[in-house]
């Protein structure tokens, strides 16, 4: 994160409006205090910035508190960045089809999240057919304590990095939401035993279960994550063991396709004596 220390250079018009944007991005909604505090910048340079921001289209006020009061969020316009960014290596075009023929194999709604700074964004969403049914919109951000993708990441990651997640607070959301260390690290072991995460209760939204299994790079490094969710009426052991087989069968195979075309691709770069 851009901050502006005492003795360091400081930070141009552009740099300052790029490290606001980023800061609602990673911890919305933020309030002006809040993002002011976390990037070291006068709150009266934060307020003028985010109503900039407001007025292009890229955040806008998530309640009704008065204006010196209101909490930010970013809008789709930072999400189709995202997105952009996303189909330049190739995911969102091999998982689009992948993800609807899914969605007619088990009847509930699947989803693809993207990892954006201390969360998730959903990036593709097939809606399942049931008039009973989960509703994801796209873009929506949730955080990775709490969502069945979000332990699913952070089962990819190294102990340290768990740890730095941790760090950072567990917030509560319902009253399913793990927020204790234990809770998470608890549900982490269960994915790197099984493959999968389970959410059954709820943790994010109530009423809502889901599965998921994340997406790594050639690197190994976590990228995305695939998700069945339905409403937790629908849970059973049975059905979660199923879905979630299903699910990492498929990250496994977007995984795969990642590694296939990062190969593709330095083979087709031209060799070191080549471009003497």
């Amino acid at each position: 994160m851009v901050t502006e220390e005492v003795g360091q250079p400081r930070l141009s018009v552009g740099l300052k409006v790029l490290a606001v944007l980023e800061a609602v991005a990673t911890g919305q909604p933020m309030g002006v205090t809040e993002v002011a505090r976390r990037l070291k910048l006068p709150k009266s340079t934060v307020h003028r910035i985010l109503e900039d921001l407001a007025a292009g289209g890229w955040v806008v006020p998530v309640d009704s508190r008065s204006a010196g009061h209101r909490r930010w969020s970013t809008t789709r316009r930072v999400v189709a960045l995202g997105l952009s960014a996303a189909e330049g290596d190739g995911l969102m075009e091999m998982a689009s089809h992948r993800l609807a023929a899914l969605r007619d194999e088990v009847g509930e709604t699947v989803h693809l999240v993207l990892h954006d700074g201390e969360g998730l964004f959903v990036a593709l969403c097939m809606d399942s057919p049931q008039p009973v049914r989960t509703h994801v919109e796209i873009g929506a951000w949730s955080p990775l304590h709490a969502t069945s993708s979000g332990i699913a990441f952070l089962a990819t990651l190294p102990d340290n990095a768990v740890e730095d997640v941790l760090d950072k607070g567990l917030p509560r959301y319902t009253a399913n939401t793990p927020v204790t260390r234990e809770e998470v690290w608890n549900e982490v072991q269960r994915v790197r035993d099984r493959g999968f995460a389970v959410n059954p209760t709820g943790w994010w939204r109530p009423d809502v279960f889901a599965v998921a299994a994340a997406i790594t790079d050639p690197d190994m490094a976590p990228v995305a994550a695939v998700t069945i969710s339905a409403p937790a009426s629908r849970f059973t052991e049975a059905k979660s063991a199923d879905l979630g087989r299903r699910v990492r069968a498929l990250a496994d195979e977007l995984t795969q396709g990642l590694r296939m075309q990062s190969g593709a691709s330095e083979r087709s770069l031209p060799s070191a004596e080549t471009r003497v």
